[in-house]
Formats: structure tokens, C-alpha cells, sequence
């Protein structure tokens, strides 16, 4: 799976990292799994991180586009925040495509931000105090050396 997902209720809060080789299939059944009525409280603060190692050869415009306007129909929008954080270009710019699908005035808001600004999204969405576990999560999902505590720490949610 290309795609770790987190869900914190008590916090209303929505953690998903892609990495690796993501595909048009996978995003799909990723928005499937978020249109259930489990997620469905509105207000919901999220943060996506598109990692270095994200792969996006087995994605597709209409893929992203297509997931962008079935989110649409999720609950959970309304006056929620979400930040992307994408840390290549192409990244960026496939963050941005869904971004543009995804977006419905007054529903809630989307900002996409590149890699360096992580601090910065996680500031916006309220979640400071959850930095160090969630930048510990990208490394081990990225594949890079971490503190052997913070990959051996279980879901800080």
C-alpha cells in the first residue's frame, strides 16, 4: 500500500502520506474508504503529504481529477481545513490539479504547499504538538534513518 492513512475522531483530524509507487486504483479505493459515514463530521482538519519518494508514474490526470470531484460528496468538508504538502514539483503540480477538482467555494479550504512548508501547514491546521510524530512517520515511510524510539513508537492516534 502507497498510501498510510491515519484517522484521530477525538481530534477530528485526518492524516494520509503517499509514498512510494502511488496508483490511479489505489487513490480510488483511498476515496471510497473516506466517503464512509465513519469520517463523516464535519469540521474536519486534514493534512496529505505527497513524500520525496512518492512515485506518480501509475496516476493519471484523470485519476486525480476524478478523485478530486467524487470528494465532493464527503461530509466532513464542510468548514474543514486541509493542507497538502507536496515536496517535488510534479507533486506540487498533481496536488494542484486536485486541488482545482476538489475545491467548492465556502465548503471548506485547500491550500497546497510545498515540502519545506510542512511546519507551516501543520501550524495552520492547529496540529504543532503533533510535528514530531507525524515528521517521524514520513521518514520511516520514506525510508530514511530516524530515531530507532520514533520508528518503533506506535500510532500516536
Amino acid at each position: 500500500m502507497s498510501i498510510y492513512f491515519e484517522h484521530d475522531e477525538i481530534r477530528n483530524f485526518m492524516l494520509i502520506l503517499l509514498h512510494a509507487d502511488v496508483s490511479d486504483a489505489e487513490l480510488d479505493a483511498h476515496v471510497t474508504r473516506l466517503l464512509a459515514p465513519e469520517y463523516a463530521q464535519p469540521e474536519k482538519k486534514g493534512l496529505v503529504v505527497l513524500c520525496e519518494n512518492m512515485e506518480s508514474a501509475g496516476m493519471s490526470f484523470h485519476g486525480i481529477f476524478s478523485a478530486g470531484k467524487r470528494m465532493h460528496k464527503a461530509s466532513f468538508r464542510e468548514g474543514g481545513q486541509l493542507a497538502i504538502v507536496a515536496h517535488s514539483t510534479v507533486a506540487f503540480g498533481l496536488a494542484k490539479i486536485y486541488q482545482m477538482a476538489a475545491e467548492v467555494l465556502a465548503l471548506d479550504e485547500i491550500r497546497v504547499m510545498r515540502g519545506h512548508e510542512l511546519g507551516d501547514a501543520m501550524r495552520w491546521l492547529g496540529i504543532e504538538d503533533m510535528s514530531k510524530d507525524i515528521r517521524a512517520k514520513i521518514k520511516q515511510l520514506e525510508g530514511r534513518p530516524s530515531d530507532a524510539v520514533a520508528m518503533q513508537r506506535s500510532s500516536p492516534f
